[in-house]
């Protein structure tokens, strides 16, 4: 059985990993929390050169190149849920029953959310522990 530390290293290098080949750029930092239902991932400067560039333009609607970056973005995570939760499936022993996602193109974060119906293994305890 993998300890907490390992299902949350390899969880958040398989998000990286996905962000790196649908969007052609990873995140320079990534960490990985595991709850008793949930499984959050936090990606740090994930904005590729044109989102930033995007994302700072100023138009005649303002905040329009953020609400662009954050819809895209948005589309690529949650038209690959699938592979995303059988990669996840993967590590935890769990497939996720929900995903959540948001990114902050003003500070290039990004917060993937994967909820679980049943517990998930951690702290030493496991799945059928309740």
């Amino acid at each position: 059985m993998k300890s907490p530390g390992e299902i949350e290293a390899q969880a958040g290098e398989a998000v990286n990993r996905f962000l790196q080949k649908a969007v052609g750029r990873g995140a320079s930092t990534v960490s990985a929390t595991l709850g008793a239902h949930a499984l959050y991932v936090h990606l740090q400067d994930v904005l590729t050169i044109g989102e930033r560039s995007l994302a700072c333009r100023s138009s005649p609607q303002p905040g329009r190149g953020q609400s662009m970056v954050r819809e895209a973005r948005d589309h690529l995570v949650r038209e690959s849920r699938e592979e995303l939760t059988a990669a996840l499936a993967g590590i935890v022993g769990s497939t996720p029953s929900a995903m959540l996602h948001d990114v902050d193109p003003a500070s290039g974060d990004e917060l993937i959310a994967f909820l679980f119906v049943a517990r998930v293994a951690r702290k030493g305890r496991s799945a059928a522990d309740g």
